[in-house]
């Protein structure tokens, strides 16, 4: 990983301080006190130190003269070479404040990470620096030593070798650790199985699942080819019925036309009855031997119908209390009629 730019406020003698870095070597020279430890401990604490952490060291790089809640905030911009030869760049910002100390890390275009822990085992991945020590040990040289290195090759070597040592040392401490990872990965009791163990029955799991998924999916086949075969028979069965339905319908009409012919037959044969009648009844007429015409006589015997009627029921109404007689005169129509004679009378006794 290579850094492009440093960005600082609040730290020791540098209020604010901005420094593009070259692409190459950069080299930063100039007397005692001006400030070139400083921005080595900027890249020490940007890369490797947390920014919620409360070490007394944080509170004593602010400046003398920053304010009561100024907090010291350190950016830098880099880029990274990918194994597909193309350049990633990133940023990373952190203020040191404590418990309140935040961090952004966005590498690559990808989401940023605010999160303390995962931005500093991101920045642990791109640089190789797992701590301050392995830093410190490997990756810088006192100004106090360069005097000794500039005079001596011997003290050079030595240099490098106690790099080399501390190195091994920031190694000793990795292979630690990845020998508790590993065996918290291998381990095999109940109580306490590591991440393969719960892997493995995982995997297990899931291979029963999928075996169980497996028979429903083939008990689902049989209940989609039963579903199949009883949609088919639902699909007959509807056919049927629309059949027996038009038959049945067929027949209500049939037995409709039937009750209609039945009753137009018999009103044909009452019609027929009454045109037989009528044809009986002309030819009495024309051959009635009385001189007075039928209807003339029809009128007569109706009215001489509805007299008894009312005779009845005035007999009925009187009965018990007076004698009553009474005599119907002759209609005009019979008086008119020489040979016609038409007498009408009753009595009744209380």
């Amino acid at each position: 990983m290579r850094i492009r730019r440093l960005q600082v406020r609040d730290l020791r003698r540098y209020r604010e301080l901005d420094i593009d870095l070259a692409s190459g070597v950069t080299v930063v020279r100039g007397p005692n006190e001006a400030g070139k430890s400083t921005i080595q401990r900027a890249i020490e604490l940007a890369i490797t130190r947390r920014v919620t952490s409360s070490a007394a060291d944080l509170e004593s790089l602010r400046p003398w003269d920053a304010e009561p809640d100024a907090r010291t905030w350190i950016a830098i911009e880099f880029e990274q070479d990918e194994e597909d030869g193309r350049k990633a760049t990133g940023t990373l910002e952190k203020t040191f404040a404590g418990q309140r100390g935040t961090v952004s890390l966005v590498y690559d275009g990808a989401a940023a990470i605010t999160d303390p822990t995962l931005a500093d085992q991101v920045m642990a991945e791109l640089t190789g620096i797992p701590t301050e020590p392995f830093f410190r040990s490997t990756a810088s040289v006192r100004h106090h030593e360069l005097s000794d290195l500039a005079r001596d090759e011997s003290a050079l070597r030595d240099r490098l070798q106690a790099s080399i040592s501390g190195a091994d040392r920031g190694t000793g401490q990795a292979k630690k650790k990845l020998e508790r990872a590993l065996h918290g990965l291998v381990t095999r009791g109940d109580k306490n199985p590591g991440r393969l163990k719960v892997a493995e029955d995982a995997v297990a799991s899931s291979a029963l699942s999928v075996e169980q998924g497996e028979q429903a999916l083939a008990k689902l086949e049989q209940d989609r080819d039963a579903l199949s075969g009883a949609r088919e028979r639902r699909a007959e069965a509807d056919t049927s019925l629309v059949e027996r339905r038009s038959m049945l319908e067929k027949a209500r009409q049939a037995e409709r036309l039937t009750a209609e012919r039945t009753a137009a037959q018999e009103r044909y044969e009452r019609y027929r009855d009454a045109v037989e009648v009528s044809t009986e009844l002309d030819t009495l007429e024309q051959s009635h031997p009385s001189p007075n015409p039928l209807p003339v006589i029809r009128q007569s015997v109706e009215r001489l119908r509805s007299l008894d009627s009312k005779i009845r029921e005035l007999t009925a109404a009187l009965a018990g209390e007076v004698a009553v007689s009474f005599e119907v005169a002759t209609s005009p129509a019979s008086r008119s009629r020489p040979g016609v004679r038409s007498h009408a009378g009753g009595s009744c006794w209380s």
